[in-house]
């Protein structure tokens, strides 16, 4: 979840006119009008919210007198309704609980999000609306609203104390884990601070940390073995992500980006092993940690292997919002991978088929339903929200890039909705039909004289799940 605020030098409230636009294309929805006279309400026009907002706006002199905000989901996550809430409680942590104000929910990008557009010209004294450090009290205001309405608070307090019980033999190295998990350390003097979201979750004074000088050997060769054996079986190519401009936002392109690779996704996995290179900037990791969360201990990447031996650095880069996108959907298999290289790589040259990671996300029912009723709309000749696509051996499969879901359509309609299918209207439909998913190579997953215990691990916990249920 995050939170931007938007600039604005003119009187004009731009941002309402922004979102008018939105609603008129149907990629937008108003959702909620506060504190506007009985008169202005969902029925009247942008030019009459406009008037209104500049119109008690006028009593100050003040230049930026628009507030422009947008709260976004990472993909689906939340609901419509879920931010709906959330950003009526982040304008009254903001202090614009009695300001007017609009909500606009988004539908036009892979994130759900709304915007909010206020005036910074407080409607009951005429003066304006405290604004320091706005950016940073939005950050601290959403993460607030959100333990608040999620519950938070408490699991990231014992998850500070859990990852304070690892084994670090120096500060780097603690500073690394935390990092990993999302929060962020402050020195302060005497003490170490650990927050998210511009938060303060708790603190820790120095003297009470114990660092660790003691190797466990023991631990070092089990992970050398799982690196030998997965070497060959995963694709150990290390690419980077870049987080680039974003010209829909306006965002400053940002430097460097972080460094992946498939096999170092597969080991925190299976496993709980995170891999973590370190680079300057772009250039070419020097080193690398590893962090076994299985045991809580940080070693030495040098301890393990040799990073040339293990990895192949690669000059690729990919937008990082692109590779998250194509690793949310349910990918199990390669003929899954060529689906999503197929819909993504015309307009996206950059991707390559070892940026897409096989994955075990599994989507929810209601995401399930969703894809069948609007793929029985696509084949009723209603809509062109699913594509439907000739795999191996004709296997039909069923795409929504809007719910981020590949699925095979024998699973999701019946044999007797497929027989009726009228060919031709079929054929249509299958625009993007391609018989080049051939020859495609799979991991051996039996188990045979290089079987290790810890593979089991997660289907042991699936079996306790399902006994607990």
């Amino acid at each position: 979840m995050i939170v931007k605020i938007f600039k604005s030098n003119t009187s004009d409230f731009p941002g309402v006119k922004y979102n008018d636009k939105k609603v008129k294309k149907g990629d937008g929805e108003l959702i909620g009008m506060n504190n506007f006279p009985s008169h202005i309400n969902q029925d009247s026009s942008a030019e009459v919210v406009r008037d209104y907002f500049k119109s008690v706006s006028s009593v100050n002199k003040t230049k930026n007198k628009q507030f422009h905000a947008m709260i976004s989901t990472r993909f689906r996550e939340h609901s419509k309704e879920e931010l709906k809430e959330l950003a009526h409680s982040w304008m009254k942590e903001m202090g614009y609980e009695n300001q007017p104000y609009i909500l606009v929910f988004h539908n036009d990008t892979d994130n759900n999000h709304v915007h909010i557009v206020s005036t910074r010209v407080n409607v009951e004294n005429g003066k304006k609306m405290n604004d320091s450090f706005e950016k940073l009290k939005s950050q601290r205001n959403l993460a607030k609203v959100m333990r608040e309405k999620f519950g938070e608070e408490e699991k990231l307090a014992d998850k500070v104390q859990e990852l304070l019980a690892y084994k670090f033999s120096n500060e780097n190295q603690m500073r690394l884990v935390f990092s990993r998990a999302g929060f962020d350390l402050v020195d302060n003097e005497n003490k170490f601070s650990f927050s998210k979201g511009g938060v303060m979750i708790s603190e820790i004074n120095k003297d009470d940390l114990k660092y660790s000088e003691i190797t466990d050997d023991n631990r070092i060769k089990q992970i050398r073995e799982i690196f030998k054996k997965y070497q060959e079986k995963l694709n150990t190519q290390v690419f980077q992500m870049e987080e680039l401009k974003n010209p829909l936002y306006k965002e400053p392109e940002k430097g460097g980006g972080e460094f992946v690779s498939e096999f170092q996704s597969e080991m925190k996995r299976m496993f709980g092993i995170d891999i973590v290179f370190h680079s300057s900037g772009n250039k070419t990791p020097f080193g690398f940690s590893v962090i076994d969360n299985f045991t809580g201990q940080v070693f030495k990447g040098s301890e393990i292997a040799k990073m040339k031996t293990l990895f192949s650095f690669t000059d690729d880069k990919i937008d990082k919002r692109l590779f998250d996108k194509l690793n949310d959907f349910n990918i199990y298999s390669d003929e899954h991978k060529k689906i999503l290289l197929h819909f993504y790589q015309g307009k996206n040259p950059e991707l390559k088929d070892f940026m897409i990671f096989k994955n075990r996300n599994r989507k929810s029912k209601s995401v399930f339903n969703l894809v069948k009723q609007e793929g029985k709309a696509v084949l009723e000749g209603k809509t062109t929200k699913v594509n439907f696509m000739k795999g191996t051996e004709g296997k039909i499969w069923v795409f929504s890039e809007e719910q981020n879901f590949i699925g095979e359509a024998d699973k999701m309609f019946s044999e007797k909705e497929l027989k009726e299918l009228d060919k031709s209207s079929l054929e249509k439909l299958m625009d993007n039909i391609y018989d080049y998913l051939k020859n495609i190579k799979t991991i051996r997953t039996g188990k045979g004289n290089d079987y290790d215990p810890y593979e089991d691990r997660l289907a042991k916990k699936k079996k306790k799940k399902k006994k607990i249920i």
